[in-house]
């Protein structure tokens, strides 16, 4: 049995089933194994292909989802990729819904010197909710880039440490109106 089989059981579903929901369900999970039996030329087309083609593949990836596709998602820290390829792959990378689109995060997060691709990360800890790098993330508030510093604050709110009291009480003093304004409703997002 695998992607065949799956593929096969699902299309006599659509053909055959008098049941509209079961159908679409049917067809929904047809997309998802047929992203899945592409990704072995996904990744060939994301490690080989120019940059348009890098693009749509990491844009695709993103969609297939599972750990095939996360792992290559992150090689692009790896290899030499430019800050547009990683800003996309961050993005697909928060498109997935798989707790396991974490796995290498904070070594990235580290690793990344462009604040558009880490602003797209993110997205990511938003999402997850991931406080363990909040150290991490805490150093960053040293940056002189207010919209680096809005999103940053944002995360920390949503992250919910209530370790970044102090740091968002400070920032909700600061004349910036967008970073106090980012900062009060971050204090608001604070677990007790």
């Amino acid at each position: 049995m695998g992607l065949e089989e799956r593929k096969k059981v699902l299309m006599e579903i659509i053909d055959k089933s008098g049941d509209e929901e079961l159908r679409r369900a049917a067809a929904e999970s047809l997309n998802k194994v047929e992203g899945k039996m592409s990704l072995p030329l996904v990744i060939d087309n994301l490690r080989h292909g120019d940059k348009v083609i890098r693009l749509q593949a990491i844009y695709s990836l993103g969609k297939i989802g599972g750990e095939k596709a996360i792992n290559a998602l992150y090689s692009l820290w790896s290899v030499d990729s430019d800050v547009d390829e990683r800003a996309a792959a961050a993005r697909a990378l928060s498109e997935i819904d798989d707790p396991r689109s974490m796995k290498f995060f904070w070594k990235v997060f580290q690793l990344e010197k462009e604040k558009v691709v880490k602003v797209e990360l993110f997205q990511l800890l938003k999402k997850w909710k991931d406080r363990r790098g909040t150290g991490i993330l805490l150093k960053e508030l040293s940056s002189r880039d207010a919209d680096y510093l809005i999103e940053l604050i944002r995360v920390l709110g949503k992250l919910g440490d209530p370790r970044v009291e102090p740091y968002l009480i400070k920032l909700a003093g600061s004349r910036h109106r967008g970073i106090k304004m980012a900062a009060v409703e971050a204090l608001g997002e604070l677990d007790a």
